[in-house]
């Protein structure tokens, strides 16, 4: 009787070691910002970088599950505070986060930010320069140097003019339709863009000056489960195995 019991117990241990707790669900927030998350139709899946981490950290581990919540560029400090999420994945901390209770991850990647105008007779790179009386296009709830990160929308039309849209791709087209005189794109994007779209190439100056330069990690909620060291070790794992940079080079993104 006594050996049946032990043979139980046993067995009930090995099934706890064995994901016999269920796993801790964290929510991953994420909102359009090509190639970290791209949804161009609202009604279609999300797809993206952000969304390929979160397979592969679920994948080589059992203690947690990563799931996507989508937010929006303009609501995720809303829904952040109203607990929809704890994690945003290939975030830059100084975008609007320094009066929450974040932290950051080591760093995932460097991308950053040029501004783009229309190609035409007598401009070159100084056209960047001067940005006074030109019209800005920028995309609804970004943060940009130049605009000092505040993303308020009365803000950047009352002091740049600004017509903000709602992804990379109605940015580019409105410079290039003239709807706006010079445009601000996330680098990666753009050589994706250009990729699928060669003839743009000749029809756009792109400037040799970043209007910012993204230092992306991942901004998680202080002291929530799992503790932002045990990220940190869940992305190292993934990084020995050569499994994030399998993953950057998919995107065109430089491991760091």
């Amino acid at each position: 009787m006594k050996k049946s019991i032990f043979k139980y117990l046993v067995c009930f241990i090995l099934l706890l070691d064995n994901k016999g707790f269920p796993s801790t669900t964290v929510k991953v927030g994420g909102y359009t910002f090509p190639p970290y998350v791209d949804q161009h139709n609202p009604s279609a899946k999300q797809t993206g970088i952000t969304i390929e981490l979160i397979n592969e950290m679920n994948k080589i581990q059992n203690d947690y599950k990563f799931e996507f919540v989508p937010t929006s560029s303009g609501r995720r400090y809303i829904d952040y505070k109203s607990n929809q999420f704890d994690m945003v994945f290939f975030e830059d901390i100084v975008w609007g986060w320094k009066d929450y209770d974040v932290i950051s991850s080591e760093l995932l990647t460097k991308d950053e930010e040029v501004y783009i105008t229309k190609k035409k007779e007598g401009r070159d790179q100084s056209y960047f320069n001067d940005k006074k009386n030109k019209k800005f296009v920028g995309i609804k709830g970004y943060h940009y140097a130049f605009a000092s990160y505040n993303n308020d929308i009365d803000f950047l039309k009352k002091n740049f003019r600004a017509e903000l849209t709602s992804d990379h791709d109605g940015s580019i087209q409105m410079i290039l339709y003239d709807r706006g005189d010079i445009g601000i794109v996330t680098h990666s994007y753009l050589d994706f863009y250009l990729n699928k779209n060669p003839d743009v190439k000749d029809k756009i100056i792109i400037s040799n000056k970043p209007d910012q330069i993204y230092n992306l990690g991942i901004i998680a909620r202080k002291n929530m489960d799992p503790k932002i060291e045990v990220v940190n070790k869940i992305i190292q794992k993934l990084k020995s195995s050569g499994a994030l940079k399998k993953l950057f080079k998919q995107y065109n993104l430089k491991e760091i």
